[in-house]
């Protein structure tokens, strides 16, 4: 079974460091540059009078897609490696990696899905105006 996760973690991440390049220049050029999405940003720090500039979000969405495609290969490595040792304990620790990376991935992929709503709500708005 554990070879199954080393197939899966390895494509899991190289398909998530292709998409980060694109997926951030993109939201970068098309979300964060755009006249309604600074006009919300600038509201938003006025009202809770936080120090958040308005690329934080991106860069902290970059840094949490590199996050998980390092768990993701760390996570196949250690499959593929430890994963043909007959022990308990290894099979205990191969497992639980590959679920705090499959909570990763899913974490990931909500976070990229609330900040692709946003980027639909401005563009909604964008052609009511």
């Amino acid at each position: 079974m554990r070879h199954y996760f080393f197939t899966a973690f390895l494509t899991a991440g190289s398909f998530i460091l292709s998409l980060i390049t694109m997926m951030l220049f993109n939201l970068q050029s098309r979300l964060f540059d755009s006249k309604l999405y600074i006009e919300r940003h600038e509201k938003h720090v006025a009202m809770t009078k936080s120090k958040q500039k308005r690329y934080d979000p991106l860069i902290n969405l970059g840094t949490l897609l590199l996050i998980c495609v390092g768990f993701c290969l760390a996570s196949s490595i250690i499959q593929i490696s430890f994963g043909f040792i007959h022990s308990n304990l290894v099979a205990t620790l191969c497992m639980s990696i590959a679920f705090v990376t499959l909570l990763l991935i899913i974490y990931t992929w909500l976070k990229v899905y609330a900040t692709i709503q946003v980027w639909f709500e401005i563009l909604n708005k964008d052609k009511d105006e």
